[in-house]
């Protein structure tokens, strides 16, 4: 199973808070969160390391 980053370890890797975090992903910033057994929400590693190394590139 893939790993899924939580949200309060999510604000700390990109050092933002959560209302920032929904705000890129509204706007496409940021990869969309997943719900995990239907109640907690995060991220996949994957996304997570996508996301970074696209904003390295740019």
């Amino acid at each position: 199973m893939e790993q899924i980053i939580s949200i309060p370890k999510m604000e700390k890797l990109v050092n933002r808070d959560y209302k920032t975090l929904w705000t890129w992903c509204k706007n496409g910033k940021f990869p969309q969160p997943v719900r995990v057994n239907g109640r907690a929400i995060g991220w996949t590693e994957a996304s997570y390391q996508k996301w970074l190394s696209d904003s390295l590139a740019a």
